[in-house]
């Protein structure tokens, strides 16, 4: 992943790995819960497709990434009227 100057991840890629825990964590337990043949699990299971979960994915990450650029955007308008005053 890209770094920055002090060595730490890059926003975007902090944004996409949280995304991506979100995600695929709470869909590994529902695997590891069908393995004790929980009928609930496997509902929910055959609805949380691979598919489902990586759109998913991709929009969660798609909206932090737009919250993010309209923040800094903010950010640097008010840094902008604080150097003119």
């Amino acid at each position: 992943m890209f770094k920055t100057h002090n060595n730490r991840p890059c926003s975007i890629c902090r944004v996409i790995r949280r995304s991506v825990l979100i995600v695929s964590v709470p869909v590994l337990l529902l695997l590891l819960v069908s393995k004790f043949n929980d009928p609930l699990a496997w509902y929910i299971l055959n609805a949380v497709t691979l598919e489902n979960a990586t759109i998913a994915t991709l929009l969660a990450v798609f909206i932090v990434l737009i919250i993010k650029a309209i923040r800094e955007r903010k950010a640097n308008k008010t840094k902008k009227l604080a150097n003119d005053a």
